[in-house]
């Protein structure tokens, strides 16, 4: 994943990890940006209990992938250091972090998360707009907000 930031390092970049819980390990290189200061491209590895794709040809390691709720324990964690961080094409920002997420990673810790292949998410529908789809988790109470195609995250920043 790549994060654009102008702030955070690699001290900010193993805080989140750690915050992501004890199974998290990460690999990462800095990259520049044209929008920010500079760039990181990140890779997780945690608890999950499926293979990280490799590329084209699907797992090629050991290790196991990261939990949706680590990568958002992660997430969460650089957005609350940087609210101006971006995760091109996914997150605008902290606040659009916060709202795609129900703003879950703003107290969930490592031991509370869903654990195993992860959450069975079932869509809820579009919103009244039709501005952005609901998902909600089948076994728990996590949420994921996306945006409708053709829409972005500031034609609907004052709906949320």
């Amino acid at each position: 994943m790549r994060i654009h930031t102008n702030t955070l390092g690699a001290a900010d970049l193993m805080a989140a990890v750690e915050r992501a819980g004890a199974a998290v390990t990460m690999t990462y290189s800095r990259h520049g940006s044209r929008s920010h200061a500079y760039a990181y491209d990140v890779t997780l590895r945690g608890s999950s209990s499926r293979r990280p794709n490799g590329g084209n040809r699907g797992a090629n390691s050991d290790a196991y992938a990261a939990t949706w709720d680590e990568w958002g324990m992660f997430l969460g964690e650089l957005f609350r250091r940087d609210p101006g961080a971006v995760v091109p094409r996914v997150y605008a920002g902290a606040e659009h972090f916060r709202w795609a997420t129900d703003y879950r990673f703003d107290v969930l810790t490592a031991p509370y998360q869903h654990a195993g292949a992860g959450h069975s998410w079932r869509p809820e529908g579009a919103n009244v707009t039709g501005a952005y789809y609901v998902h909600r988790c089948r076994t728990c109470d996590a949420v994921q907000r996306r945006v409708a195609y053709g829409r972005t995250w500031a034609d609907i920043d004052g709906e949320a």
